[in-house]
C-alpha cells in the first residue's frame, strides 16, 4: 500500500511537471504569434502606422488642393499671376553666377530663412539679396512645400503657410528690439517684384522701448524696387509708457535709405505714442 502511494505520489509530480511544460510552450507559441501578430509585416501596429500616415498624406494632399482654388480664384479675382517656384533648395539662397557677393530668394522658404538669418546678427553688409520673382504668402505657389513643420528653428512650431497667414504671421526681418548687429545693412533689391499678403501682427508685451515693426524693423542698408501688396499688420501693447515706429517696408530706417517701393494695404494699431508710415514708420540719415 505504501509503494502504490509514493507511485501515485510521483506519477502526479510527473504528469504535473509535463503540464507545465506543455504549458509553457503552448505559451511560447502563442506568444510568439502575438509578438508577430503585433509587429510583423502585417502586424496590428504596423497596420495603425501605416492607416497614420496614410491619414496624415490625405489631410496635407486636401490642403494643398483647396491652397491650389483658393490661388486660382485669388488670381482670377486680383488679375495677379503668381509664378510657380522652383527652388531646388530652399531655405538656403541661391549665389548670383555672376557675383558671388549677390545672393537670391527663390521661394517664401527663402525669405524666412533670410529673415531668421538677420535677426540672428548677419548683416549683410557689403552684400546684395536679389528676390528673384514675385511672392504670395497664400499662394501653395510661392512655397517649395506650403504646409512643412520643419521650420521650427527659425520661429515656426507647425504648418509653415498656416503659421505665416494667421497668428502671429511673418516674422520680421531683423530685431524687432533697438540693435545695432541684427539689423540689414546690405542692398535689398526686389527687382520689381512684389510680395503679397504679408501678414504681421505682434503684441508688445514686455514694456521694452523703441519697438520696430515691418517687413525690415531696422535699415541700415538700402531697399529699392520692392512692391508690398495687400498687407495687413497689426501692432498692440499692454503698455502705455513705451514708443514704437511701425512701418510697410521698414519700422524705421536709420542711417539707411529706401528707394522706388511701393506698398498697399493696412497698418492698424490703437497704442499711443507710435509712428506709423506706409514706407517707413520714422526715417533718419
Amino acid at each position: 500500500m505504501k509503494k502504490l502511494k509514493e507511485e501515485l505520489k510521483y506519477g502526479k509530480k510527473g504528469i504535473t511537471l509535463i503540464s507545465l511544460v506543455v504549458t509553457i510552450i503552448v505559451l511560447l507559441i502563442l506568444s510568439g504569434v502575438t509578438i508577430a501578430t503585433l509587429t510583423g509585416d502585417n502586424g496590428i501596429l504596423t497596420r495603425a502606422q501605416k492607416a497614420k500616415n496614410e491619414t496624415e498624406q490625405a489631410e496635407k494632399d486636401e490642403k494643398e488642393k483647396l491652397g491650389d482654388m483658393e490661388d486660382a480664384i485669388n488670381e482670377y479675382a486680383t488679375g495677379i499671376e503668381i509664378e510657380q517656384v522652383t527652388d531646388e533648395n530652399p531655405g538656403v539662397l541661391e549665389v548670383d553666377e555672376e557675383n558671388v557677393n549677390t545672393y537670391i530668394i527663390n521661394s517664401i522658404e527663402d525669405l524666412v530663412f533670410f529673415a531668421n538669418d538677420v535677426t540672428e546678427g548677419n548683416t549683410y553688409e557689403g552684400e546684395t539679396v536679389k528676390l528673384g520673382l514675385s511672392l504670395d504668402f497664400k499662394s501653395n505657389k510661392s512655397y517649395v512645400e506650403p504646409f512643412r513643420t520643419n521650420y521650427g528653428e527659425y520661429g515656426y512650431d507647425g504648418e509653415l503657410k498656416t503659421l505665416l497667414t494667421s497668428q502671429s504671421g511673418f516674422i520680421p526681418i531683423g530685431s524687432i528690439y533697438d540693435s545695432d548687429t541684427q539689423n540689414f545693412s546690405g542692398i535689398f533689391d526686389g527687382q520689381n517684384n512684389s510680395i503679397n499678403n504679408l501678414y504681421i501682427n505682434f503684441t508688445n508685451n514686455e514694456g521694452d522701448n523703441d519697438i520696430k515693426v515691418g517687413f525690415f524693423t531696422r535699415n541700415r542698408g538700402t531697399i529699392t524696387n520692392l512692391k508690398l501688396l495687400s498687407i495687413n499688420i497689426i501692432y498692440s501693447r499692454s503698455i502705455d509708457n513705451v514708443t514704437s515706429s511701425i512701418g510697410g517696408i521698414c519700422g524705421q530706417s536709420s542711417p539707411g535709405a529706401v528707394k522706388n517701393c511701393l506698398v498697399t494695404g493696412n497698418i492698424s494699431s490703437s497704442a499711443p505714442r507710435i509712428n506709423v508710415g506706409g514706407i517707413t514708420g520714422t526715417h533718419s540719415r
